[in-house]
C-alpha cells in the first residue's frame, strides 16, 4: 500500500510540475526549463526550502538506552527510517540547535555515502546527527511538495551528480540548496498541497502501524517459541 502511495504522489507530482497537465490550456512562456505556464519561474532549492544540517555529537557520550535516539546516516533510508541498533543520548549539549530535535513528518536527507536517500520522521526523541540535513519547506503547505521532490529519481540522481569525495561520497547542503528548480504560483502550490498531502499522510500512517506491528511480533515470537506463551493465549 505504500508503494502504492508513493507512486500516486510522484505520478501526482510529475503531472503537475514536469508534464503540466492540468495547465495545457492555459498561456506558456519559454525558460530555462522550456515552455512553462506563464506566472511560473526559475529559482534554486533555497526560494522555497531550507537544508539544515545535524550536530556533531561526541560518541562517548553515547548510551545503549538513552533518552534520545540518534539519527545517522545508516538510519535514513529510501523512503523510511531505520532506528534498530541507534544510538542513544541522554544529556543533550546546550549548544545543539532547535532544529536538531526531530519530530514526526520532518523530512530528512542522507548527506554521505548513499547520498540523496529521503524519509520521513515517525517516531519521537530523536535527535539530528551530523552528515544528515533537515528540509523544511519555508512554507507548511509546501512539506507534501517537499518530500515528493526528494523522493524522485531524477532528484538523487542529480544530487549524486553534484556529491564529491574520494573515499566515499559527501553532498553539499550549500551545494543542494542551489539546485535549480521551477517555481509555480504561490496558488499553484496550495492546490497541490490540498491533492498531495493525504497521500503522504496516509503513507506515514500506514509505515507507524507497521512498525507497531513488527514491534508487538518482535516481542510475541520469542515467547511462542520458547512456549512461554501459547497461541490460544492470543486468542482469548
Amino acid at each position: 500500500m505504500n508503494d502504492n502511495l508513493e507512486q500516486q504522489a510522484q505520478a501526482l507530482f510529475k503531472s503537475w510540475f514536469v508534464d503540466f497537465e492540468p495547465f495545457k490550456d492555459g498561456e506558456f512562456v519559454n525558460s530555462e526549463f522550456g515552455m512553462i505556464p506563464k506566472g511560473w519561474r526559475t529559482g534554486v532549492l533555497s526560494d522555497i526550502i531550507e537544508i539544515l544540517s545535524g550536530f556533531a555529537f561526541k560518541s562517548n557520550t553515547f548510551e545503549f538506552e538513552g533518552k534520545y535516539k540518534l539519527v545517522t546516516i545508516k538510519a535514513v533510508q529510501d523512503g523510511y527510517l531505520e532506528l534498530n541498533g541507534a544510538d542513544g543520548i541522554n544529556d543533550v549539549p546546550v549548544k545543539v540547535p532547535r532544529h536538531c530535535f526531530l519530530k514526526k513528518k520532518d523530512i530528512l536527507l542522507s548527506l554521505t555515502g548513499n547520498v540523496g536517500r529521503c524519509c520521513l520522521v515517525n517516531s519521537d526523541n530523536l535527535l539530528l546527527n551530523q552528515r544528515v540535513a533537515k528540509i523544511e519547506p519555508k512554507k507548511i503547505a509546501d512539506w507534501a511538495y517537499t518530500y515528493i521532490l526528494f523522493r524522485l529519481s531524477d532528484t538523487k540522481t542529480y544530487l549524486e551528480t553534484i556529491s564529491r569525495g574520494t573515499a566515499q561520497a559527501n553532498l553539499s547542503p550549500i551545494e543542494t540548496a542551489n539546485m535549480p528548480i521551477l517555481i509555480p504560483t504561490r496558488e499553484v502550490m496550495d492546490a497541490f498541497s490540498v491533492c498531495a498531502t493525504p497521500l503522504v499522510n496516509y503513507s506515514m500512517v500506514l509505515t507507524i502501524e507497521a512498525e507497531k506491528l513488527a514491534q508487538q511480533r518482535d516481542t510475541l515470537l520469542p515467547k511462542l517459541m520458547s512456549g512461554e506463551l501459547k497461541i490460544n493465549d492470543l486468542t482469548r
